[in-house]
């Protein structure tokens, strides 16, 4: 089950004081999803889902690029496409 929604696919709104309830956007209402596709880690376990280690490599890519002053989007630009094509 999703995360977010607790496996009900819609959240409550709490931006403006209503109850109104819209659609889960982590899982997009279906109300599951696959676990690497989390954007939460889940405690006390090592696994990570595919958003959590994409946005975890980014920010280390910008750290080391501004360290080394390599080009930061040469670097990033790499690791973005064997990220896609290993996750299509």
């Amino acid at each position: 089950p999703c995360e977010e929604c607790n496996g009900i696919g819609e959240v409550i709104c709490g931006c403006c004081g209503s109850d109104l309830e819209e659609e889960c956007q982590v899982c997009g209402g279906a109300g599951e999803m696959n676990y690497l596709d989390s954007p939460k880690p889940r405690p006390g376990n090592d696994l990570v889902g595919r958003n959590i280690y994409f946005q975890e490599v980014i920010a280390d890519l910008k750290r080391w690029s501004a360290y080394t002053k390599d080009d930061f989007l040469q670097l990033a630009g790499r690791f973005v496409n064997e990220f896609r094509q290993a996750h299509r």
